[in-house]
């Protein structure tokens, strides 16, 4: 079988799934084409950045969308008080749900 990343031909043992969209953003469409090397490759410098931005967090915070670890983002964990140095916490339990 062939990679569609890098093109080299592997046994079917070398692959594992490849979410089109990372699953922590709720993506659940595969294909199992994709080698292991390469899937962990796209996971560690793709799938992060975009699971770990700050809008996309919000995106998850307001869907309710966790994780592999199964927590939900709170991108609003500190914030200051406009004008003020003075700093509030934003708190969520683990469904998203503010406590």
């Amino acid at each position: 079988m062939k990679c569609i990343i890098c093109k080299e031909n592997k046994s079917y043992t070398n692959f594992s799934k490849e979410h089109i969209f990372p699953d922590s953003i709720g993506g659940n469409i595969t294909l199992d084409c994709v080698c292991k090397i390469c899937n962990d490759l796209l996971g560690s410098s793709v799938d992060s950045k975009l699971t770990n931005h700050e809008f996309v967090q919000l995106i998850r915070l307001a869907l309710k969308i966790p994780g592999k670890s199964g927590k939900i983002p709170n991108p609003l964990g500190e914030a200051y008080i406009a004008g003020t140095q003075e700093k509030i916490r934003y708190v969520f339990d683990n469904f998203g749900n503010p406590k």
